[in-house]
């Protein structure tokens, strides 16, 4: 209950920061609006990038700038991590629903956190969703997710991460009836290379 209450109070953050940015015009302007405002507001907007651009000389180029984008991707990050402890949670109680559920809002919140997410915690995601979903009999999107933990490991050099995903990978293709493919990951598994 205290995880989905954080996971609630994560999303609603950063709905808020999102139509917070909408209201101050952080967010481009609408397409609809008369062209004498849409002037106005470009006129006002060089305007303040020059005074932003003498002001931003004064401090390093290292430091993060505050946008409320940038805070709301954040927040879709704390929400994703928020989303895999309660997996985990539902996976302890033996709720096999409620774990596949977070895990897909998991996945969605990395998503959409862009490059504020946790590349680590978005591919474990993805082998634990991709577990659940060959358990559940939906052999196709296993082997697609296994697929794509595997890609993340070998980006990061995780080669105790690729074994798991190509055996993962290997018995959801068995069980989908592409023996050759299965074979092709066992083979990957136990002689790499």
């Amino acid at each position: 209950a205290a995880f989905q209450k954080a996971a609630e109070t994560a999303e609603r953050e950063a709905a808020r920061c999102e139509s917070a940015a909408d209201i101050i015009g952080v967010a481009p302007a609408s397409p609809s609006a008369p062209a004498s405002a849409a002037d106005d507001a470009s006129r006002d907007s060089e305007a303040s990038t020059q005074r932003e651009g003498d002001f931003s000389e004064n401090f390093s180029e290292k430091r993060e700038r505050f946008t409320f984008s940038s805070r709301a991707r954040a927040s879709r990050a704390d929400l994703a991590r928020v989303l895999y402890a309660s997996a985990h949670r539902f996976k302890r109680a033996g709720d096999a629903r409620g774990e596949e559920e977070s895990l897909e809002k998991c996945l969605a919140a990395c998503e959409r956190a862009g490059a504020a997410a946790d590349g680590a915690l978005e591919a474990s995601a993805r082998h634990e969703l991709g577990l659940a979903r060959h358990a559940a009999g939906d052999f196709a999107r296993a082997a697609e997710l296994q697929t794509a933990y595997l890609r993340a490991c070998e980006i990061s050099g995780d080669e105790r991460g690729e074994g798991a995903a190509r055996q993962a990978r290997a018995y959801a293709r068995r069980d989908a009836g592409d023996l050759a493919g299965a074979e092709r990951d066992l083979l990957q598994v136990f002689a790499p290379g």
